[in-house]
């Protein structure tokens, strides 16, 4: 056991962070802490979106609950002052002259209505009669708003009251106020104003009623200790009209944090609002009646203690888990390193296992059967490998051998071209052909292996025009490039062998003019080139027999650079997917087709 782990420690300072120890602990350690993990950011994810829904929902019903409790004491208001303006007495009010009756007794008898209404409603304050007749009763609303400036409510021209009144449409006007003693804040009132008209919609008068809001803030069900802030925003002026506790009365949104970059207005939802880093949770609902907006902010900051503890307990678990991984990966790494070892004795020495019955069972087996059979496998892949390259270096050999006459040759035909022009005094078939004999040998004899396309094709029609006026006419030929491969570099001298073979097997015979076509283009990732006749073809049998000879061993001992020599050229350069393909019929030509991979070097 000691030597064992000794073993594996050794391995360990050999292979650092690519030994078993370690890669057995990262995998354990991910596939225990992945889903444990996974599992903790969903739960926390999904608390998280459980409490602010939670919270969203409480809030939302919160200042649903506060806006039908405000609404309602407005509405009621509303409708008391609406129906002040038509009872018989308040109706005489407006619409008599002061010489029809005793104004003290009918002033007396309107107060003591007045002060029975006040004492029903708590929550109203004061109610202000104006008439254009007699004289105004218990107080005159525009000039107190005069008195006091409008800055000091929410009401945005001086001129309001007149302007209201002489506006025909006009029935009510809602509206906060703060009532000012000597420069200081005394009381603050939300009011409203009921224009009294004739049938024709004239001004008759007006019934004002101030509702004291301290009273319909105690009506806020709202829980400031729990960081819950309710406000009443009336959207005309843009300033607040009702809070809990009244410390922001008359205070404009835009000096409020949260309420200066969010537009509520119509939203009637809750949301969640990132404001200096810090979440809450606004919700905002529209009256029914005026023009107010009801809005909650509730701070999520005192739920983050709830979801800090849960951070702590996942991470001791994985503290925990971190130390269950590490002794897990030491244990496994024990365990497997026992076939792990015979594995790398096999690959150390493999000649002691050559021979030996290996009796085990399973994966072990498996793994040291295969890798026998690889590395015995060598031999013969080495032998294969030496024979390649003793074909190649005899196909070199000869390819300099070869290259010594044809330089003699090359030089020989460019003195008998000079002195055919000389003895002509110019051009002639006779130069145009050697010329073009001598380009075809100087082609040839480059030592580069590769040529582009081009130059193949341009090799390929001057050995064409040459056999042409040796044949007398007889070969039409139609050469076909895409353009854009013309650069791309292939076998050298690769084409012009099996125009020769198209010519002198398929051609000659017939004794009559034949057409050879050649093409090359792009085809599924390879370059393709056809070279087509329409001669004296083959029969099946020969055919067959041809695409046997193809498949043979490498065997560069024939002689000449035939249709043979080429495929196994291709096939040697290439690989085996690359090479000749022969399809032909007899009295219907042939044609023969090469596969070349697409480089453009």
């Amino acid at each position: 056991m000691k030597k064992k782990n000794r073993k594996i420690w050794e391995n360990f300072k050999s292979f650092r962070f690519n030994s078993l120890l370690v890669r057995n602990f990262i995998l354990i350690f991910l596939i225990v802490m992945i889903p444990v993990f996974t599992i903790t950011l969903a739960v926390q994810k999904r608390y998280n979106q459980a409490v602010e829904e939670e919270i969203m929902t409480a809030s939302f019903n919160s200042l649903l609950r506060m806006k039908e409790t405000v609404d309602r004491a407005m509405n009621e208001v509303t409708r008391l002052a609406t129906y002040l303006s038509i009872t018989d007495d308040y109706e005489l009010y407006f619409d008599s002259t002061r010489a029809y009756m005793d104004e003290y007794s009918f002033y007396r008898k309107l107060m003591s209505r007045t002060n029975e209404y006040l004492s029903i409603y708590d929550y109203i304050d004061t109610i202000y009669f104006k008439s254009n007749e007699f004289d105004n009763l218990f107080g005159e609303i525009d000039v107190i708003l005069q008195e006091i400036g409008i800055e000091s409510s929410t009401l945005n021209r001086e001129d309001w009251y007149v302007h209201d009144a002489y506006q025909s449409e006009t029935i009510n006007r809602y509206f906060a106020w703060q009532e000012n003693r000597q420069g200081k804040p005394l009381s603050n009132y939300l009011s409203i104003v009921h224009y009294v008209r004739n049938p024709v919609r004239e001004y008759k008068g007006s019934v004002t009623v101030n509702v004291r809001s301290s009273y319909l803030a105690k009506m806020i069900s709202i829980d400031e200790a729990k960081g819950e802030i309710a406000n009443v925003i009336d959207n005309e002026s843009g300033k607040i009209i009702l809070s809990k506790g009244e410390k922001r009365f008359l205070e404009k949104k835009e000096d409020v944090p949260i309420l200066n970059t969010q537009d509520l207005t119509g939203q009637n939802r809750s949301m969640i609002v990132e404001e200096n880093n810090k979440k809450y949770i606004v919700s905002a609902v529209d009256s029914e009646y005026m023009n107010w907006t009801y809005i909650s902010i509730v701070s999520l900051d005192q739920y983050g203690d709830n979801v800090d503890q849960i951070m702590t307990y996942v991470n001791r678990q994985l503290i925990i888990y971190f130390g269950i991984s590490l002794l897990l990966s030491y244990f496994l790494t024990l365990k497997t390193y026992e076939p792990i070892n015979e594995i790398m004795k096999i690959i150390d020495n493999p000649s002691l296992w050559k021979n030996k019955e290996n009796h085990a069972k399973g994966e072990l087996n498996y793994i040291s059967e295969n890798i026998l059979k690889i590395i015995f496998s060598n031999d013969a892949m080495e032998q294969d490998l030496r024979e390649k390259i003793h074909l190649l270096d005899k196909a070199q050999n000869k390819a300099l051998q070869s290259q010594m006459n044809p330089h003699f040759l090359y030089n020989t035909l460019e003195m008998i071209n000079f002195e055919a022009m000389e003895i002509s005094g110019g051009q002639n078939s006779v130069s145009t052909m050697i010329s073009d004999l001598s380009i075809l040998l100087r082609y040839s004899l480059d030592s580069e292996q590769f040529g582009t396309i081009k130059e193949e094709m341009d090799s390929v029609s001057k050995y064409l025009d040459i056999m042409n006026k040796r044949n007398k006419g007889r070969i039409d030929y139609d050469v076909q490039i895409q353009k854009h491969i013309e650069d791309m570099k292939v076998l050298k001298l690769s084409i012009q062998p099996l125009v020769e073979n198209a010519i002198y097997h398929g051609i000659k015979p017939l004794r009559r003019k034949g057409k050879i076509i050649i093409k090359a283009f792009e085809r599924r990732h390879s370059l393709v080139v056809i070279v087509q006749d329409n001669g004296k073809g083959m029969p099946k049998e020969t055919l067959m027999r041809l695409k046997e000879e193809l498949q043979s061993d490498y065997d560069l001992k024939r002689e000449g650079i035939g249709l043979y020599n080429v495929h196994q050229r291709i096939k040697i350069l290439y690989g085996k997917a690359y090479g000749l393909e022969i399809n032909s019929a007899a009295n219907q030509g042939t044609q023969v087709v090469i596969t070349f991979p697409l480089e453009d070097d």
